[in-house]
């Protein structure tokens, strides 16, 4: 049976995350790098996105910290920094 791109997408994605280079991917699922690479940038953009959300979280937490504000701030933050890591 023959695999169709969105099987070779989901693939590729499925090697990013697991550390594999465009180059790595393309040779995997028998595609252009080029290719490879237009699958996976919108997957990159938003793992630096998220990556960004998170630095900007834990500084408001520590800040908070800091700054001794209530615990419900501070609990709020946190969740919102859980609910980060989960995406």
């Amino acid at each position: 049976m023959k695999t169709t791109n969105l099987e070779k997408y989901q693939k590729a994605v499925e090697l990013y995350k697991a550390g594999y280079t465009n180059k790595e991917i393309a040779n995997a699922l028998n595609v252009t790098e080029k290719t490879a690479g237009v699958w996976l940038k919108p997957i990159k953009t938003q793992t630096t996105e998220l990556q960004k959300a998170r630095t900007n979280l834990i500084k408001r937490i520590n800040k908070a910290l800091e700054n001794g504000e209530p615990y419900n701030v501070i609990n709020g933050l946190t969740h919102s920094l859980t609910m980060l890591k989960n995406l």
